[in-house]
């Protein structure tokens, strides 16, 4: 698969090289070239959108006090001290430092991801560029609004992906 995407990124280099001073037509032949191969923003995309469905009802899980009519025993299970249904600005005292710390995890996996999950070859420009250093720090602003369950959920899907994308690319070459 990997293969496929350094050829995709010479094709892009390419492009930029021929038509890097004329905007229109670079992004013209570019947007030919994704259609072409099949790719684009929308295939990037792709692995968050699947996500989407068990993030919202996870979240769902943690804001519903019953579930089929019973009490929601998942809101009185906790993590290091702190119901897994509390929301940040909920918290007191130690419980921030909970909060806080996966935070924390959050800004250093979108850290790692800036840098390691990058397309190979080219450098992005423009809004690519711009999308690229702060699209994964966007998690970290979500885990502020979520409950504990669904901010832990961000961690480690957010460390799964960057994980598995760096595995591929080591193994696929």
């Amino acid at each position: 698969m990997y293969q496929l995407v350094s050829a995709l990124i010479g094709k892009v280099v390419a492009l930029r090289e021929r038509f890097g001073s004329n905007k229109k037509r670079l992004d013209a032949e570019l947007t030919d070239l994704y259609r072409a191969e099949g790719g684009g923003l929308a295939r990037g995309c792709l692995p968050m959108l699947v996500q989407m469905p068990v993030f919202a009802g996870l979240y769902q899980l943690f804001l519903s006090p019953t579930i089929a009519g019973k009490a929601n025993l998942l809101l009185h299970q906790t993590m290091f001290g702190v119901p897994l249904g509390t929301h940040l600005f909920a918290a007191s005292g130690p419980q921030f430092f909970v909060f806080g710390g996966l935070l924390f995890l959050l800004a250093a996996i979108g850290f790692a991801s800036s840098r390691l999950v990058r397309p190979l070859g080219a450098e992005p420009v423009g809004a690519a560029r711009v999308a690229m250093l702060v699209v994964p720090y966007l998690t970290v602003i979500a885990a502020v609004f979520v409950p504990l369950a669904a901010s832990l959920y961000l961690v480690t899907s957010t460390a799964w992906t960057v994980a598995q994308t760096v595995a591929l690319r080591h193994w696929a070459g």
